[in-house]
């Protein structure tokens, strides 16, 4: 109960060196912006989200039976090497574009650089028709939108979310000295 306040102990430290209330200063500054610059990703996410919904809802979907070229025909069964006999699955990858939620959900993936090269070589992959099994490089102009947004998402809001933290910090100093 009272062991739990012991925590808090270092807080003190805050009073007693100017740096620190300097840089704690600068960070409850800096909040407002913080929100301001999240809406700037987010609205980020949202468009990159709208235009791969439009241009890949849908597409990501295959069949684990390589020899397959449609929808169609993935059912029964077929022989896979080390396996034997395995049922024929037209499944989707769980990172894709067919809804706004898995949409925005992707690219909040792709914008932090986690595992973004699944939905990208999916993109890459993609047929024009729905339904067609997804060949090898076949569509490499899927690959633009994943490069304009990485460098927009990641770069973009990293450098507005430091500018606000810079600016605030010089702002604190300056009130302080």
């Amino acid at each position: 109960s009272i062991r739990v306040l012991r925590v808090l102990r270092p807080l003190r430290a805050i009073k007693r060196l100017p740096g620190l209330k300097v840089s704690i200063d600068a960070l409850q500054a800096a909040g407002p912006v913080f929100i301001n610059v999240m809406f700037i990703a987010i609205l980020c996410y949202f468009v990159f989200a709208i235009i791969c919904l439009h241009g890949f809802a849908g597409r990501f979907w295959k069949c684990n039976d390589a020899d397959v070229s449609h929808w169609s025909e993935c059912h029964g069964y077929f022989h896979s090497s080390g396996q034997g006999m395995v049922p024929r699955k037209w499944e989707n990858l769980a990172m894709n574009f067919d809804n706004i939620g898995n949409a925005l959900l992707t690219a909040f993936q792709v914008a932090t650089r986690s595992q973004y090269y699944l939905p990208l070589w999916s993109a890459v992959d993609a047929q024009q028709h729905l339904g067609d099994q997804p060949s090898f490089n076949d569509n490499r102009i899927g690959s633009i939108p994943f490069a304009i947004y990485l460098l927009t998402a990641s770069y973009l809001v990293m450098t507005l979310f430091i500018g606000a933290i810079i600016k605030e910090f010089k702002a604190a100093r300056r009130k302080h000295h």
